[in-house]
């Protein structure tokens, strides 16, 4: 489970609006994009989630974590695996806090993770089903593992030949665009996934408490339906601090002519990593100095 390792490459890249910039991505042998030395004096954050942790599409140098690091002055790590939910981020989080003992764990959260955190509404997602077998809770807080693609084995297949994988991928875009990037769920699927959500963030709250880390999240983006309110009601009730608004700071940025956003329309090049980043700074230097507790 988890990130590739040792990966290192330098390429150029077009950004949301067609412009060109170079990259450097590299990760080392733990998959952490970041790891920074465990016996500081400096306070040490660890930043964990998915794909926009990840950051495929911003230079080492130029992530949002890496930015923060260097305006705040703290010990920065970071893991990100692209389509992680958070019972997945919950179990790496248990399996590597202990090599870093952190002061405070920043969880980045997304849209999709209600939907891939319940296995029932991913399956009947058409843009946030992963097509890979994952671990899930159920509502009695069981895990277990399964694929969500309708046809495991056909998927599996699929997954093994490059040419039915960029036949597929094409098909899924399609049908994507289709739904004009509103799927309607099943309201008593969406409230299960609210519910597990929550078993996920009490799971990584206990996994914090017992390092005596403190517990901080922010969210990416909000264009799912209710998302935005959802997630807010989730930190609320867990008693979880929020960091700062990022999907209003970049929508800003974007209205007044910025490009924010990687070639996939979805994700960040380097502005939107630095809009991320002063969005949340004000709000995490609070926190890591005030020493902020559960």
């Amino acid at each position: 489970m988890g990130g590739k390792k040792n990966v290192h490459y330098e390429l150029a890249k077009k950004d949301g609006c067609g412009e060109l910039y170079h990259l450097t991505y590299q990760t080392d042998s733990l998959g952490f994009r970041k790891f920074g030395n465990t016996s500081t004096s400096k306070k040490k954050v660890l930043f964990i989630g998915d794909s926009f942790t990840q950051a495929q599409d911003a230079s080492d140098d130029s992530t949002y974590y890496t930015l923060l690091s260097q305006w705040l002055n703290f010990e920065v790590f970071a893991y990100g695996t692209g389509g992680h939910g958070t019972l997945q981020e919950a179990l790496r989080l248990e399996q590597i806090i202990t090599q870093i003992n952190p002061h405070l764990v920043v969880l980045q959260f997304c849209e999709n993770d209600l939907i891939n955190n319940c296995y029932e509404l991913e399956q009947a997602s058409i843009q946030h089903n992963n097509r890979h077998r994952r671990p899930y809770l159920d509502i009695n807080d069981s895990l277990f593992y399964a694929n969500p693609a309708i046809n495991s084995t056909l998927s599996f297949i699929i997954e093994k030949s490059k040419l039915l994988s960029f036949i597929m991928g094409k098909i899924r875009n399609l049908l994507i665009s289709k739904t004009n990037s509103k799927e309607i769920f099943n309201p008593v699927e969406y409230n299960k996934a609210k519910q597990i959500t929550d078993k996920c963030l009490k799971k990584i709250k206990l996994i914090c408490a017992k390092s005596r880390a403190t517990f901080v999240s922010f969210t990416v983006n909000e264009s799912l339906i209710g998302s935005k309110k959802t997630y807010q009601s989730l930190m609320q009730q867990n008693n979880i601090e929020i960091l700062g608004d990022v999907p209003q700071a970049i929508a800003n940025k974007e209205k007044q002519g910025e490009c924010c956003l990687a070639e996939d329309k979805g994700h960040w090049n380097h502005t939107g990593h630095r809009i991320c980043a002063e969005s949340l700074m004000n709000r995490l230097q609070y926190v890591l100095t005030h020493e902020i507790k559960q």
